[in-house]
C-alpha cells in the first residue's frame, strides 16, 4: 500500500511521509510523559476494566491538550497509551 502511494504522488509523497513521520515523533515526544504519568496512577487500579482505564487517560490527555491549545491527533494519542501500557507492563515484569 505504501509503496502505490509513494509512486502516485512521487516524490511529494515521500516528502509528506517525511513530514508525517517527524510529526507523530514530535507528537509522542510531546505527550508520552504526560500518558505515561496517566498510566502508571491507574495500572493498579483494579475495580476498572482495561478498557476504561484506557479511555479515562484518552479522555484526561484530550482535556489537557485542549487546555494548552495543542492540537494532536486521536490516533496518536492511542498510540502514545498504547505504548505507555506496554513500558508499565515492561517495568512491572522487572
Amino acid at each position: 500500500m505504501l509503496k502505490i502511494i509513494l509512486r502516485f504522488f512521487g516524490k511529494i509523497g515521500e516528502y509528506l511521509l517525511v513530514l508525517l513521520k517527524n510529526n507523530v515523533k514530535d507528537d509522542l515526544e510531546k505527550i508520552l510523559p504526560m500518558v505515561l504519568s496517566y498510566v502508571n496512577i491507574l495500572k493498579d487500579n483494579k475495580v476498572l476494566l482495561n478498557s476504561e482505564k484506557r479511555q479515562l487517560v484518552f479522555d484526561n490527555v484530550i482535556k489537557d491538550l485542549k487546555d494548552s491549545d495543542s492540537v494532536i491527533a486521536s490516533s496518536v494519542v492511542n498510540l502514545a497509551i498504547e505504548l505507555a501500557v506496554q513500558k508499565a507492563k515492561e517495568n512491572d515484569d522487572k
